[in-house]
């Protein structure tokens, strides 16, 4: 995508909504450890078993999203949920809330470091002019109806709630058309659609072949008064078992072992990112 903003540079627009939830092992069963908070970029390239040798030209990253994401709008309006509690960001640098909905890091920072870019900052945060005008985003949407909240709300007797999930398949299947289309039409433009339904349901389906433990709790249960209160143990006392969780919180926010899975099988796999899988467009 070719933007101005005095130069003429390349941009990468990722677009994460909702619910995208990230993958750190593959589905043959390899098991690969969230990656340090301070690593290199280099040194996450082997991590990522992508090689040492990879090069990439990307001047920006701009992140459009919903609190999956987040990187701390959240702080700058009248948002009804805030991520400045603790344990928000215990597993991030310095162990302190970072106003993102997650223990650590969420895909966009992991992208950011494979850059060798900073990380994403909150949009609200910056100038002005450095403030994007007008943006255009497509939205892709993961399995509403197994988030905890809504599992909460409908109890349903089976693994997820079928009858809300009927409307995002719909949903996802018109959209990987009209991806294929904005290419097209958008001369010079590349486009990526990340199937996080599919790497939803895998995670649910085989949660052991990923490091996942626990799909049905989030370690953090309730806000009051400006602190989030612990599910039953001690969030700080858990340890390596807080990315054993798919969850973070109670309601749909993913631990940070789940954001590196999709950032994971998104870069590799083009069935998950289509057309082209994540390194395919960061190179393009």
């Amino acid at each position: 995508m070719r933007t101005s903003f005095g130069n003429s540079l390349l941009v990468l627009c990722l677009i994460f909504v909702l619910h995208e939830i990230l993958a750190k092992a593959e589905p043959n069963g390899e098991f690969i450890l969230v990656p340090p908070f301070n690593i290199s970029q280099k040194d996450l390239l082997q991590h990522l078993k992508l090689g040492g040798h990879i090069k990439f030209d990307m001047p920006a990253l701009y992140t459009f999203s919903d609190s999956v994401v987040d990187a701390g709008n959240n702080i700058y309006y009248n948002a009804i949920s805030r991520a400045n509690y603790t344990s928000y960001g215990i597993d991030f640098d310095g162990g302190k809330a970072t106003y993102r909905f997650t223990n650590g890091q969420t895909e966009a920072d992991f992208i950011a470091q494979l850059l060798g870019l900073p990380l994403p900052p909150p949009s609200w945060s910056l100038k002005d002019e450095q403030q994007i005008k007008k943006v255009r985003t497509v939205n892709s949407v993961g399995a509403l109806g197994c988030v905890l909240v809504q599992l909460a709300t409908v109890k349903p007797t089976t693994q997820c709630d079928e009858e809300g999930n009927k409307p995002v398949v719909v949903y996802n299947e018109q959209l990987s058309q009209l991806t294929l289309i904005i290419q097209s039409t958008l001369s010079g433009s590349k486009s990526v659609l990340g199937n996080v339904y599919k790497v939803w349901r895998e995670l649910l389906d085989s949660p052991a072949s990923y490091g996942i433990t626990n799909t049905k709790n989030g370690l953090l249960h309730e806000h009051k008064r400006n602190q989030t209160m612990p599910r039953d143990e001690n969030v700080t006392e858990t340890g390596n078992k807080r990315n054993e969780h798919l969850f973070f919180d109670r309601f749909l926010h993913p631990s940070e072992a789940t954001h590196f899975i999709f950032t994971r099988r998104c870069l590799k796999e083009s069935p998950i990112c289509f057309p082209i899988n994540l390194v395919e467009l960061l190179k393009a």
